[in-house]
């Protein structure tokens, strides 16, 4: 969202502000938000007639480089907005002016004790925005003795969208970030450190410029349903081939627009179930693996195992087969919770065949957690490891 502020530099009049939080309605609570609000008294009026001056909106225009602002009298999708707590509501994007454009927010914060991100005490903040003005505005703050936060809150609009042109794509924000990942990424561990940081900065530059795109998006797909309404306006004529046509077009795009992102979220749960899994241990049975924590690559198992599995029938026994390193010998112990129930069991060094009894129906997913007493960190090259014992594998029957 492209939203930046400018601050309109001189204060309400003192009167006009002590008037305002007079007026202000009591409410119980943590936040309050009211529409109606000229009819909460006459400093509201004066508040109103404010906003709605000549001289405020040349003052407005000035400030943020938009002509043609108007003040909406009826603070649709505005109005008064209070709390109690750290989060103040603003603006309802569902409660727009028909018809017109917001291009501006106004703020005015009655309660210097809190803080927002635009308004500093009682100044009147001018929050100029694509056509998104924030739904819920951070506070600062805990009010002190003046309880809580008051606000109230406006829009200016204009009769034309912004142009395309100006509509921030964000391009060339991330230059200094990686594009793509390794070509030998993954493959050798001692790179492990330099692959993760090309994976985590890769992933969040991707997110970001995503996130823009949608937003892009979102106000493009805004003005076309604005412009739209043009012709549908003219009642002495149907629509014509061409404009017919033109709109068909916008649509199907963003038809095929969504069919994409259908198949990417199914990508993405697919990629997310087979992660989750990994690294996987050697299970065998008529299960499928749902989630793994605690196992490493070459079988060494940490101080607690986490294995979630979705069996296809009715299970009644899982047996574990490990072993148990001479580092461990006599002090190794090892505790299971399945199904509700806990098996403890002493191991000394070598083989071990554990079963573990289970009642559990088809399509059920159950959890085997095991907990050693004793695990150490081996001096071994590269990224220090928490090692308990083997894990062999799991057999499930």
């Amino acid at each position: 969202m492209h939203v930046q502020a400018g601050v309109w530099r001189e204060r309400l009049p003192d009167a006009l502000c002590d008037e305002l939080r007079l007026e202000y309605p009591r409410f119980s609570g943590a936040t309050f938000a009211e529409e109606r609000v000229l009819l909460q008294g006459r400093a509201f009026r004066a508040l109103g007639r404010t906003l709605g001056s000549e001289e405020f909106l040349a003052r407005a225009a000035e400030l943020t480089g938009i002509e043609g602002l108007s003040h909406d009298p009826e603070f649709t999708g505005a109005g008064l907005r209070a709390a109690r707590t750290g989060t103040l509501p603003g603006w309802r994007r569902d409660h727009q002016r028909r018809g017109w454009w917001p291009r501006v927010g106004v703020i005015v914060n009655l309660t210097p004790a809190w803080r927002d991100p635009f308004t500093d005490g009682a100044l009147v903040a001018l929050v100029v925005t694509d056509g998104v003005l924030p739904e819920a505005l951070p506070l600062a703050g805990d009010g002190g003795s003046d309880g809580p936060c008051l606000a109230i809150l406006a829009a200016l609009y204009t009769r034309e969208p912004p142009a395309t042109e100006d509509l921030e794509t964000g391009d060339g924000e991330h230059a200094g970030l990686v594009t793509r990942l390794p070509a030998d990424f993954g493959r050798e561990p001692a790179r492990f450190d330099a692959d993760l940081a090309a994976l985590r900065a890769l992933t969040d530059e991707r997110g970001v410029e995503l996130r823009a795109a949608f937003e892009r998006e979102q106000r493009l797909a805004a003005r076309f349903a604005q412009l739209a309404e043009r012709p549908f306006r003219d009642l002495t004529a149907p629509l014509s081939n061409d404009e017919r046509a033109q709109v068909r077009r916008v649509l199907d795009a963003r038809q095929e627009l969504l069919a994409q992102l259908k198949a990417q979220g199914a990508a993405y749960r697919d990629t997310e179930r087979k992660l989750a899994v990994a690294p996987c241990p050697s299970v065998s049975g008529p299960v499928v693996v749902e989630r793994c924590d605690g196992n490493w690559r070459d079988r060494w198992v940490t101080d607690r195992l986490q294995l979630t599995l979705r069996p296809s029938v009715p299970i009644e026994r899982v047996r574990v087969r490990g072993f148990i390193p001479p580092e461990a010998a006599e002090r190794q112990r090892l505790t299971a919770t399945l199904g509700g129930l806990t098996h403890r069991a002493s191991a000394p060094s070598g083989e071990l065949t554990w079963d573990l009894p289970l009642a559990a129906k088809a399509n059920d997913p159950f959890t085997i957690e095991i907990g050693a007493g004793y695990a150490w960190t081996p001096e071994e090259r590269g990224a220090a490891r928490r090692l308990a014992w083997l894990l062999l594998g799991i057999e499930v029957r």
